[in-house]
């Protein structure tokens, strides 16, 4: 690889993650990350950014098993970080088995020797003439031939990193459901946890990879075109690690003129989190800067609140929009949004919050929540 360039995403459609085209990587960030735009070459130096395009590639594994769009790879970084660091602490993977012979140089393997040669007996000795010996013996399996397919699968995507070029490999005589049996048949007959961690993480990469696809096309492209989808998981994924989820799902229906019931389906709010007598409802926005949300997002949002509020008069109901912003700070508040005849208690706070907070350790969420309660 030659040539490196980090940018950030302008819009909410805009790809985000990393794409490989021939010589030139280009990382993506999402809106309001706070990191500088820069083209550099290879070896990358910069232990600043090398950080943050980590942090972005464990966001990205967060959604590994996702629905994923057209021309878009899966891939799993943290395995293949694992199969090249392992490589080069440990080196290629060997089988270390022994090889029993007749009458040759080696440490003496007692239980053949019983089992397959006559002894002779000399004044009350017992002496054996033919002894079998045990001599070990290294040699490539097909354990090495699979880590060093996924060698070469990683250091496509991200040896770069390392400054190392990508390994070459021959195509290997294996399917991937073959690969997966040897490599499972190994995980069962190991005790040594690391090596039982580096089976594991071969396997995952396998499974939850198009491996020919990266190995064979000059571009490939792993992340998403639809952040939105990160950012709301991201947010998801602590608040209810923090907070106790409060389960609402408000139908729909029509009746016809036979008062037959017609269901539609369930609408799901974002989040919604309850702590002691306060329950929030919360809409996660991925929207390029000055950009907020529509009518008809400000209306389900008060729809939520009226339906929650109706079976909970007695409990306080705050509503919020989160909304990306590279902020010096955690969070921001914007204003709020409402409707007219909207009372004073039904309005949506609206906040930024900060992005880089939100992907490295969504601190930033917490203490917002904090602060609310």
């Amino acid at each position: 690889m030659n040539k490196i360039i980090i940018k950030i995403a302008k819009n909410d459609k805009e790809f985000v993650g990393l794409k490989i085209e021939r010589n030139v990587i280009t990382v993506t960030f999402p809106i309001g990350y706070r990191i500088e735009e820069k083209i550099v070459e290879t070896p990358m130096n910069d232990n600043n950014t090398i950080l943050d395009i980590k942090i972005l590639m464990k966001c990205l594994d967060l959604t590994n098993m996702d629905h994923f769009e057209e021309g878009v790879e899966k891939f799993s970084f943290s395995s293949a970080f694992y199969i090249i660091d392992y490589y080069l602490k440990y080196g290629l993977y060997k089988n270390r088995s022994k090889q029993s012979k007749l009458n040759k140089n080696g440490k003496i393997n007692w239980k053949k020797t019983f089992n397959n040669t006559e002894p002779i007996y000399l004044r009350g000795n017992i002496i054996y003439k033919d002894i079998y010996t045990r001599t070990p013996i290294k040699e490539e399996n097909i354990l090495t031939a699979i880590q060093k397919y996924c060698l070469a699968i990683s250091t496509k995507i991200i040896g770069w990193i390392y400054g190392m070029d990508p390994i070459k490999t021959e195509k290997i005589n294996l399917s991937t459901n073959e690969m997966l049996y040897h490599l499972n048949k190994e995980l069962y007959s190991t005790n040594e946890d690391n090596k039982k961690k580096f089976i594991k993480e071969m396997i995952h990469l396998i499974s939850g990879t198009n491996t020919i696809g990266i190995l064979e096309n000059n571009e490939v492209a792993i992340g998403r075109y639809y952040f939105d989808k990160v950012w709301e998981k991201l947010l998801k994924k602590e608040l209810y690690l923090t907070f106790k989820e409060y389960n609402c799902l408000p139908n729909t229906y029509y009746v016809d003129s036979k008062n037959n019931i017609i269901m539609n389906k369930n609408l799901y709010p974002d989040m919604i989190i309850k702590e002691k007598d306060t329950i929030i409802i919360i809409d996660a926005k991925y929207y390029q800067l000055n950009s907020l949300p529509p009518s008809s997002d400000i209306c389900k949002q008060l729809f939520y609140s009226q339906f929650i509020r109706h079976r909970n008069r007695k409990n306080k109901i705050i509503n919020l929009f989160l909304l990306p912003k590279d902020l010096k700070q955690e969070y921001e508040y914007y204003g709020y949004a409402a409707s007219e005849q909207t009372k004073k208690d039904e309005r949506i706070m609206t906040y930024y919050i900060d992005t880089k907070s939100v992907l490295k350790d969504n601190q930033a969420i917490k203490d917002l929540i904090n602060e609310l309660l």
